[in-house]
């Protein structure tokens, strides 16, 4: 394990969002022109052609809510740091002034050594053969459907997420509890060969964020130690692919982590950045980059353009075949390359309730005015990555199983002295 290099921890104080919550649900945050910006996902049964009020709403960074808009901070790698020890490790560490210490510079390492550490993000955390394993297992065909997702997912989501690991259905088969997802099976060599090697995925992330934040390692074993087990823990597995999501939160029993295998985007609007709405930053993601954060609160993904959506939607490329040199890969094709062939056309104008309400037009299009001018033409769009997490209904439910099984040996032995 390479040398970890702290750079400067940010200290950041989580923000109540008691009104915020409700109205930043469902809507997104991007960089992006307002000419380039996605169009929400438009359901024929919720959304009627002459209805307003349904439309949902994009904020820039800078400026996110209407009542009491809050600004997203950007954490991105020092290049210096980056040359000189070839990744970079940020922490995020809780607001913490202690009164009794004089330098105030040593508050930042007090607070680690209390181990008030939040998260982490780590640029370049995995060796060549590590990252091409992540990249080959997070595209593997499992056979398992990917996941719906619920209301909040209902505007700005795309791409696809697939689960690998036990789950309790929302419907289902009459009976049916905490089991493996449909489509995976141990009884053939191949579905042993994708179990392994999603159980290499895990073992890859768990083992690589002992070194960043001991902790969160040590509670997301704990915490799934009734599950069923995938390499270290019995944390599932989601593999994403061109995947984005509005802001939105989630539920799960411990904070999860997110590992970018591959990503090739582009770099102006800071495609495919997470953004932490209570701690508001965003994290400038790259290929090969690792974080960890609490998906009860609210985050999303810092949306692309229509242009790279489309390109997501319509390369099927393979990931050997795209630059993985950390963070060089992130960059995109520039208007100097060969233009694609299977270039998407511009899309055609919207008219009438269609066209999407940007929030603080007049913010948004201040900074995206000069980028837009120079704007760059993406030929190939890639953004795959993996997050494991342990969802709240499948720790309570194992849970449940590990204490009734516990009980097995008591009620055999009354059995048998009757």
């Amino acid at each position: 394990m390479p040398r970890i290099t702290h750079g400067l921890s940010p200290e950041l104080e989580r923000t109540v969002l008691s009104n915020l919550s409700a109205e930043l649900k469902g809507t997104g945050v991007t960089m992006v022109p307002p000419d380039l910006c996605v169009q929400p996902n438009v359901s024929s049964q919720n959304d009627h052609p002459d209805s307003h009020q349904s439309m949902p709403t994009l904020f820039h960074p800078d400026s996110v809510g209407s009542t009491d808009p809050i600004k997203l901070h950007g954490l991105e790698p020092d290049p210096t740091i980056l040359a000189r020890c070839g990744h970079q490790l940020l922490l995020v560490l809780d607001k913490f002034r202690d009164p009794s210490v004089k330098d105030q510079s040593l508050v930042v390492w007090k607070t680690v050594r209390q181990q008030n550490v939040v998260d982490f993000m780590w640029w370049n955390p995995f060796d060549d053969e590590m990252l091409s394993i992540l990249q080959d297992n997070v595209v593997e065909s499992t056979g398992v459907q990917a996941v719906k997702r619920g209301g909040q997912f209902q505007t700005f989501s795309s791409g696809k997420m697939v689960p690998v690991g036990s789950r309790i259905p929302s419907g289902g088969r009459p009976g049916d509890s905490y089991t493996s997802y449909s489509g995976l099976e141990a009884s053939t060599q191949n579905g042993l060969d994708i179990l392994f090697n999603q159980a290499a995925t895990s073992i890859i992330m768990t083992s690589t964020s002992k070194h960043a934040h001991p902790d969160l390692a040590s509670e997301l074993r704990l915490l799934s130690a009734d599950c069923d087990r995938i390499g270290m823990t019995g944390a599932n597995i989601f593999n994403c692919s061109g995947y984005i999501a509005p802001i939105h939160s989630d539920h799960d029993a411990t904070r999860g982590l997110c590992a970018q295998a591959l990503l090739h985007a582009d770099p102006t609007y800071k495609e495919f950045s997470f953004c932490n709405i209570p701690y508001q930053y965003y994290i400038t993601t790259s290929t090969n980059c690792l974080w960890s954060f609490n998906s009860t609160d609210l985050h999303g993904t810092m949306l692309p353009s229509s242009l790279t959506v489309r390109n997501l939607n319509s390369h099927a490329v393979d990931p050997k075949r795209v630059s993985t040199t950390g963070l060089a890969s992130s960059s995109v094709s520039s208007a100097n390359s060969a233009p694609s062939t299977s270039r998407a056309r511009d899309p055609p104008s919207r008219s009438g309730s269609r066209r999407i309400i940007v929030a603080g037009s007049e913010v948004h299009q201040r900074h995206t005015r000069s980028a837009s001018a120079n704007r760059p033409r993406a030929t190939v769009s890639v953004s795959n990555g993996a997050h494991i997490a342990v969802p709240r209904r499948n720790h309570a439910r194992a849970s449940q199983n590990a204490q009734r099984r516990a009980q097995f040996p008591q009620r055999s032995a009354v059995w048998r002295r009757q």
